[in-house]
C-alpha cells in the first residue's frame, strides 16, 4: 500500500483482480492539490478510436498487389537511388581532402556516410520513402559483398564474419549521426570523428568542413519535394570545402 500526499491509499494489486479491464482503468484517478483529475495511464485522457475493419477482400488485395508489383517497384527505386548516389562521388579525392587511406573500408565509411544521408531523407517521404530506404540499405550490403569478394582470394567464413561485424558498426553509426543531426555541431562533429574519421584525424577544420557538408546536404535534400526526389534519376552532391593543410 501506498499513501500519497493527499491522504489517498492506493492499492496497487487491483491490477491483479482487473485484469480484464483496459490498462485506463486498473488504477483510479486521483486528485491532486488544486482539486484537478490526475490519471496514471494517459490513455485515460484520450478518447478511444475504432478503426472500420477492412474487408478479407480488400487486406488480400493489397498484399497481392505489393507483392506483385509494389515491392519490384520500391526494389529498383532503392537501387537505381543507390547506384547514382554512388556514381557522383569522388571517392579519391574525398578521401585524399580528408587524410582517409585509400582501402576497402574507407569506401565503405563513405558510402555510409551518403546512405545515411539519403536514409534520413526517405524516412520523410512516407510508406513510399521508407520502403525505398530498405531497398537502398539492402543494395548498400548487396554491393559492399561484391566488392568484398573481388578484393582477392578470401575464404567465405571470413568475408561473412567481416560483413558481420561491418554491419554492427553501421547500425552504431546510423545511431551517432542521427544523434548529431537532430543536435547540435558538436554532436555531429564527435560523431563524425569517431566513425568516418576513425578518431585518427588531427586538423580541426577537416571535422568542421565535414559537418559543414553534411548540414548543407541534408538542407538540400529536404527541399526538393517527395514526388521529385522519389523520381529522381541522379543525385548532385554539395562541393564540400577542403581544409588546408597546417604545418605546425
Amino acid at each position: 500500500m501506498a499513501v500519497l500526499n493527499n491522504g489517498v491509499s492506493l492499492f496497487y494489486n487491483v491490477n491483479k483482480l482487473c485484469k480484464h479491464l483496459t490498462p485506463a482503468f486498473t488504477l483510479p484517478n486521483l486528485l491532486n492539490g488544486n482539486g484537478k483529475q490526475i490519471w496514471t495511464n494517459s490513455a485515460a485522457s484520450v478518447p478511444a478510436k475504432v478503426l472500420p475493419k477492412e474487408s478479407l477482400y480488400r487486406r488480400m488485395k493489397d498484399k497481392v498487389y505489393y507483392h506483385a508489383f509494389e515491392k519490384y517497384i520500391f526494389r529498383a527505386k532503392g537501387f537505381l537511388l543507390y547506384r547514382h548516389c554512388c556514381d557522383n562521388l569522388d571517392y579519391i579525392k574525398f578521401m585524399r581532402d580528408h587524410e582517409m587511406p585509400d582501402t576497402f573500408f574507407s569506401w565503405f565509411l563513405v558510402t555510409e556516410l551518403h546512405v545515411w544521408m539519403l536514409m534520413v531523407r526517405l524516412m520523410a517521404a512516407g510508406r513510399d520513402g521508407v520502403e525505398t530506404k530498405q531497398n537502398l540499405v539492402a543494395a548498400l550490403w548487396q554491393d559492399t559483398d561484391v566488392r568484398k569478394k573481388q578484393l582477392g582470394s578470401i575464404i567465405d567464413s571470413a568475408v561473412k564474419t567481416h560483413i558481420r561485424e561491418i554491419g554492427y558498426q553501421f547500425n552504431a553509426a546510423i545511431i551517432g549521426y542521427d544523434e548529431g543531426l537532430l543536435g547540435n555541431d558538436c554532436i555531429l562533429a564527435g560523431a563524425v570523428w569517431r566513425r568516418i574519421l576513425q578518431m585518427e584525424c588531427e586538423n580541426p577544420e577537416i571535422v568542421e568542413n565535414l559537418v559543414r557538408y553534411i548540414r548543407k546536404s541534408i538542407s538540400e535534400l529536404d527541399n526538393l519535394p517527395n514526388e521529385l526526389f522519389l523520381k529522381s534519376t541522379k543525385i548532385k552532391w554539395q562541393e564540400y570545402p577542403v581544409a588546408e593543410k597546417k604545418i605546425y
